[in-house]
């Protein structure tokens, strides 16, 4: 059973991405959200039980894509990045580790994305040399970072 959906300000989404977002948030099974899209809509999304309470407010219409395109790990690097934010990151998360089995579908990202992912991992062979660069991408933080402990 979806969940129950206010619109509270604002006209219907135009794009995909926000239809998709908007599409997620009403399968809560439990707890409510309150969105804020970028065009400064508002809704709000209540499950059938009781649970965690959160807000979220999109910036970029690109945090949607990023989450539909790339999962849970899109939609952290859209927060990093900045595309999304929330007054309490805790409670979000928590609503959202509420819902996991509602959300799961958008979690792991659309089936093409998935295999996109797969193919460019597979074009990044782990030789010698290609290690060295993916272990220097992720763990080389450098000398200013360790500076900042001492």
């Amino acid at each position: 059973m979806p969940a129950d959906i206010t619109l509270t300000h604002g006209t219907r989404p135009r794009g995909l991405a926000d239809r998709l977002i908007l599409s997620a948030a009403s399968r809560l099974a439990c707890g409510q959200i309150g969105l804020r899209l970028h065009d400064g809509s508002l809704h709000s999304f209540q499950g059938a039980e009781p649970g965690p309470s959160a807000s979220l407010r999109i910036r970029h219409p690109r945090a949607a894509r990023r989450l539909i395109a790339g999962g849970d790990l899109g939609f952290a690097e859209a927060y990093m990045d900045g595309d999304w934010d929330t007054p309490d990151l805790r409670n979000l998360i928590e609503l959202g580790a509420h819902n996991e089995v509602r959300l799961l579908g958008m979690l792991k990202g659309r089936p093409w994305a998935r295999m996109m992912g797969r193919v460019i991992h597979a074009l990044r062979p782990n030789s010698r040399r290609g290690a060295r660069r993916n272990i220097a991408a992720h763990y080389d933080l450098g000398n200013d970072f360790f500076a900042l402990f001492l």
